[in-house]
């Protein structure tokens, strides 16, 4: 590192780097597709000067910051560490990165700049709400885990759309504490627990049998998933609130719902997505954003170029 600008250097404020093996500035830019060439000087941001030293594509010389570590000290905080994992693995794949605030924006070598992909770097532990989940509508959260390790995930407000249908009529069943008693096919054969020739509903059924309002969140998604034509059980076995079928209970549910009633931390939406995918069903996570049900989706994507 030097301080005085010649030909076919990289520049990163005021701290000048000699481009090694006598290549030029234009060679570096157009190889890496990054930073700003102004004739035959090249300007670039920090996550790009530390990928490129560490790719050993310029040199530090001899002054104030001797080697790697002081200058990572020197230009990096406490959350620029996921961002820098995370763009070096991204850049490692090739296409030109750009970095706004907390964000990183891949755009492929052979995409059209209105096709990059938003991507948002995160620690294993961030908290998140789900208010949150519903902003990042088409991003790829890119967690990384305290041993450096990188998983990316799609999230996508969820449409959801079942094919049955729920005649909302009045149902009379006897009360049982917060649950409802009745007889075996005074309700549709889909909802409730049979034991001998009675059928128990749950703290979610009773009151929308009762009255097809709800006032606790659970039992609003499970009423918003049910006027959508789904039919919806417990979860439990899978860590979740609820298991949605499009069609039949005699087949496989498409989907498991988990509701969202304050932060979590990510490790859990993390452990939630791979149950779901262990078992080959959608993770959707829901709650209420502005007075409304909202369903969210999130699936880990192996490959994000391929989004």
């Amino acid at each position: 590192m030097k301080n005085e600008i010649e030909e076919h250097d990289v520049v990163f404020e005021n701290m000048v780097f000699p481009i090694s093996e006598e290549k030029s500035a234009s060679y570096i830019h157009n190889r890496y597709s990054m930073g700003k060439l102004d004739g035959r000087i090249l300007s670039v941001n920090k996550f790009e000067i530390m990928y490129l030293i560490m790719k050993h594509r310029v040199v530090m010389q001899n002054g104030e910051i001797p080697d790697q570590k002081e200058l990572f000290l020197k230009l990096m905080t406490p959350d620029d560490i996921p961002m820098m994992k995370v763009y070096h693995d991204l850049k490692n794949g090739g296409g030109r990165i750009t970095v706004s605030g907390n964000i990183l924006y891949l755009t492929g070598k052979k995409e059209k700049s209105t096709q990059r992909k938003r991507i948002m770097p995160i620690r294993e532990n961030h908290r998140i709400s789900f208010k949150d989940l519903v902003e990042m509508d088409h991003t790829i959260i890119a967690s990384v885990d305290d041993d450096g390790d990188i998983t990316y995930y799609k999230i996508e407000i969820a449409h959801m759309k079942g094919d049955n249908s729920f005649q909302w009529t009045e149902y009379e069943f006897s009360e049982l504490g917060n649950r409802g008693v009745t007889g075996i096919s005074d309700v549709p054969a889909w909802i409730g627990d049979v034991i001998g020739d009675i059928r128990i509903l749950s703290e979610q059924e009773k009151p929308i049998l009762e009255s097809g309002k709800s006032e606790d969140t659970p039992t609003k998604v499970f009423y918003h998933l049910i006027r959508n034509g789904f039919i919806v059980k417990t979860g439990f076995k899978y860590g979740c609130n609820f298991r949605a079928y499009e069609g039949s209970v005699d087949d496989h549910a498409q989907f498991l719902v988990h509701v969202m009633t304050g932060d979590v931390e990510w490790y859990e939406i993390s452990r939630a997505v791979r149950v779901a995918a262990s078992v080959r069903k959608k993770m959707v996570f829901a709650s209420i954003h502005e007075k409304n049900v909202e369903t969210v989706e999130i699936k880990r994507v192996k490959n994000i170029r391929n989004i």
